[in-house]
């Protein structure tokens, strides 16, 4: 009588820890390439609202503008100014429609850029962008709050 023929598993060339080292890359990469947003449009604009809501004056929206913080991002400022350039130049801006709405009631306007608010997989990039106008009295009039891709 013969013995049945036993198989054994064997892996073809490619061992235990270099499978497992594969596994741990897979995942790490898999996490790196996930989307996130550090914070959002929404989190944001709530923020705007509470700080400096409609009819602050200048001061308190420079304030803002300067001190504003959002855990370890980039912040770009650009302190409330003469808004004649971004009247002139409506047509190019990003806040078209706001600017064509407020018209001559803007006397300055300003802005702050939120860099790398949100990114993802692959080389996606988005920063969100407050932009401020005020009136000849100093107060606040309006502002936006936008998500912008970014390279």
């Amino acid at each position: 009588m013969t013995e049945p023929e036993t198989t054994q598993c064997v892996p073809t060339g490619v061992s235990a820890s270099a499978l497992s080292l594969f596994l741990g890359l897979l995942m790490i990469l898999m996490a790196g390439c996930t989307h996130r947003a550090v914070t959002t449009v929404e989190e944001v604009d709530a923020m705007v609202k509470a700080r400096v809501p409609i009819g602050s004056d200048r001061e308190k929206v420079n304030s803002f503008i300067d001190d504003l913080k959002v855990g370890s991002l980039k912040i770009e400022r650009d302190p409330l100014r003469s808004s004649e350039p971004d009247l002139k130049y409506a047509s190019t801006s990003r806040d078209r429609e706001k600017l064509e709405e407020l018209g001559a009631r803007i006397a300055e306007c300003g802005a702050v850029v939120i860099s790398d608010a949100e990114t993802g997989f692959p080389h996606y990039y988005a920063a969100i962008v407050i932009r401020f106008f005020v009136d000849r009295e100093g107060k606040l009039i309006d502002y936006t709050v936008r998500k912008e891709e970014t390279e």
